[in-house]
């Protein structure tokens, strides 16, 4: 696969602080139709493109009504964004904020959910915050979010990524979030503190939650969550901190990562 560009400070950006990929990067689905692409954003069309996708799917699944037509967030302008497409069609997106760029910004995302003093004071990480991930509805197959995963792949090789965070939105009325995280077994749990700075308002309903594509995703990769979940007043969901070092991935997932068990 061509490389993504590197994030470090030798690498050029454009003025938002977006990396130039050098080339575009092919990822192919399991040999079948549609064939998907993935590349970085090459400039503000291409971000413009990612916060369009991103307002109609989240408007859809979080009943939020974006005047705009764009999600525009603080924290794009310092973010590489991985787009996916089929043909022409943009049908996935992530932003991806590393630790170089997270201190120009002033912080990472996460950090405005909860209290990560003790975590990142610990890490010794360069970390990877995965955000704003969303997918076409009509495109959630195991192939279009493979060449999703294996673009983020590319840039933890490219980057020298050690540990990946983000958060997981479930939507408040699909069940108990927070009793899902009590029950989960401890050795799931990040035992450092990492306190939600919103806490969530009482479950309505007693059952567990439908757990997104995301997130389950992260728990197949053997990555720990939070113990507590922040409320996200704008989207009106939980919101779970993930936390996965590559040292802890599950070996069947550390190809794609640029990584080996010898």
């Amino acid at each position: 696969m061509m490389p993504i560009q590197s994030s470090d400070a030798h690498h050029p950006t454009t003025g938002s602080g977006i990396s130039r990929p050098a080339a575009m990067l092919s990822v192919l689905g399991k040999k079948e139709r549609p064939v998907f692409s993935a590349r970085l954003a090459q400039g503000v069309l291409d971000v413009r493109q990612a916060q369009r996708l991103r307002a109609e799917v989240f408007g859809a699944e979080f009943g939020i009504a974006f005047p705009s037509g764009l999600d525009e967030e603080r924290l794009d302008a310092y973010c590489a964004h991985l787009l996916v497409y089929d043909g022409e069609r943009l049908v996935a997106t992530t932003r991806l904020l590393d630790r170089h760029r997270a201190r120009i910004a002033g912080g990472f995302y996460t950090s405005q959910e909860f209290d990560l003093s003790q975590l990142l004071a610990q890490a010794p990480h360069n970390i990877l915050e995965i955000g704003r991930t969303c997918v076409h509805p009509e495109y959630r197959s195991a192939a279009a979010i493979n060449a999703l995963w294996q673009g983020i792949g590319q840039v933890v090789a490219d980057w020298r990524i050690d540990a990946m965070m983000g958060c997981a939105s479930i939507p408040l009325g699909s069940g108990d979030c927070q009793g899902w995280l009590n029950r989960l077994p401890s050795e799931q749990k990040l035992q450092l503190s990492a306190r939600p700075l919103r806490r969530l308002p009482p479950a309505i309903f007693a059952q567990d939650p439908i757990i997104p594509p995301l997130l389950k995703a992260y728990l197949r990769m053997n990555a720990l969550v939070g113990t507590d979940a922040c409320f996200d007043p704008e989207f009106h969901c939980a919101d779970v901190l993930i936390w996965l070092p590559l040292s802890r991935m599950d070996t069947r997932y550390l190809e794609r990562f640029g990584k080996t068990t010898a």
